[in-house]
């Protein structure tokens, strides 16, 4: 469970989101564009947790679930320890956990915090709930608008380039959100 392992997974789903987002998105390209950008994001909250400390992203951090849980690779004994649990709990924390975790260390975490609220409860509409529940033009908007900016900001934190996450999709999104963004700046004069 290295941070690596997680950045590594949030590029890839975001990049594999990346396509769906585009300037006429159909109800199908917006439940699949919401729902592996979200599990992108997640593991991006968990990376930024896990590259300061792996303990960060475990439900159960104390010795007898982490050590085994992180370390298992490193442990020398081969009998039966009362300081490792025979059955250790390596389960990991939920998104709304990572984000409220990321936001201590995290500057976009912060900024971002509402939206990525919103995106844990589409995800978990989607997952959990019928997906009529879900106002599918604000989740494109959310998609087209916001994705760039919000992955950008978290890429200039880890030193990395968004196209990084977004792949040879990035100029025509970056594109998109730009120019809703500045659509949206006009209609506030």
């Amino acid at each position: 469970m290295l941070s690596n392992d997680y950045l590594a997974d949030a590029q890839k789903l975001i990049r594999l989101a990346s396509p769906h987002i585009n300037a006429s998105m159909t109800p199908e390209n917006s439940i699949q564009g919401a729902l592996l950008f979200a599990l992108g994001v997640e593991k991006l909250l968990k990376h930024v947790l896990a590259d300061i400390n792996p303990i960060f992203i475990l439900k159960v951090a104390d010795f007898k679930h982490s050590a085994p849980s992180l370390y298992g690779h490193r442990i020398a004994s081969t009998g039966k320890s009362e300081e490792i649990d025979a059955q250790p709990n390596s389960d990991v924390i939920t998104f709304r956990v990572s984000l409220g975790r990321s936001k201590v260390f995290s500057k976009a975490s912060n900024k971002y915090s509402q939206m990525l609220y919103t995106l844990a409860h589409w995800r978990d509409v989607i997952a959990h709930r019928p997906t009529s529940e879900l106002d599918l033009a604000k989740v494109a908007l959310m998609l087209q608008k916001d994705a760039v900016p919000l992955v950008s900001d978290f890429a200039e934190e880890l030193g990395i380039s968004p196209s990084s996450f977004f792949g040879d999709d990035e100029p025509r999104l970056t594109e998109l959100s730009t120019r809703l963004t500045d659509r949206e700046n006009s209609n506030w004069k």
